[in-house]
């Protein structure tokens, strides 16, 4: 008898720790605290976070209310903002610098009300997903990527695809730069892009493709740049009844079409 409290107890406690690392990446209820996906509840290793339909994560003075960054980057990880939720903080609001193979899916909303609602620095492999209806804003850029000195990491497979609506207050909307390169950027027919100030609202290296089904607009002056290459070997296609508001801007670089 006294074995079999022992091993329901065992069981019992396993059973605990199991319900514990299954919730552990999901916000299901409002928050205001800093999530660090880097050590996330269920340890080292598990990166991964769902913020459930309807529920916010909101702390306008906090930096980096996502850190999926510390020493090094977090690898082969899914952020996922459900329909409904809002993810909203002060800079970097989503900081993913030195990350790998991360999959960012919004069906909600990205807020920073200062700088960079993605921040991307150093990232390879991101892919990020703003669907029907949902928003990513920030008062300066919204999706930053930049090769940072002493990571020694380009910004390298960047994946973007719009659906919804992405805008910036006083910046851009995409802001790839300084070793930020390869990237595709789909927005398509629902999705909109645009910038109420004299900046760009795309800012690309070298070597990425812009495809657009929807619309990019810079609000402030149709002869604003709405897209700048600052690489070479660029892609730009727009495709049958989508708009685009404003200049394309290819400066000196060559083998753009």
């Amino acid at each position: 008898m006294h074995k079999l409290l022992i091993i329901f107890f065992l069981l019992f406690c396993s059973i605990l720790i199991f319900a514990r690392q299954s919730s552990a990446n999901e916000i299901s209820s409002n928050a205001t605290s800093q999530v660090n996906l880097t050590n996330n509840g269920s340890g080292e290793g598990d990166p991964n976070i769902t913020v459930k339909e309807g529920i916010t994560l909101l702390n306008d003075s906090q930096n980096s209310i996502v850190k999926g960054y510390g020493s090094d980057g977090i690898e082969d990880a899914d952020i996922i903002i459900e329909s409904g939720a809002k993810i909203q903080g002060k800079d970097n609001v989503i900081m993913i610098r030195m990350s790998d193979n991360v999959t960012i899916t919004n069906s909600g909303s990205i807020i920073s009300v200062r700088s960079k609602a993605i921040n991307m620095a150093s990232a390879q492999n991101t892919t990020i997903n703003n669907n029907v209806g949902a928003t990513i804003t920030s008062l300066n850029n919204v999706i930053s990527g930049e090769e940072i000195n002493g990571d020694s990491e380009a910004v390298e497979n960047t994946s973007i695809n719009n659906s919804g609506t992405m805008y910036s207050d006083t910046a851009r909307v995409v802001n790839l730069f300084s070793g930020a390169d390869t990237a595709t950027i789909k927005n398509n027919s629902s999705g909109v892009m645009y910038n109420t100030n004299t900046n760009e609202v795309i800012r690309i290296g070298a070597d990425s493709t812009i495809t657009n089904s929807g619309t990019i607009q810079n609000r402030n002056s149709p002869d604003n740049n709405s897209i700048l290459t600052e690489g070479n070997n660029n892609t730009i296609i727009l495709k049958n009844k989508s708009i685009l508001v404003g200049t394309i801007d290819a400066g000196s670089t060559t083998g753009n079409t």
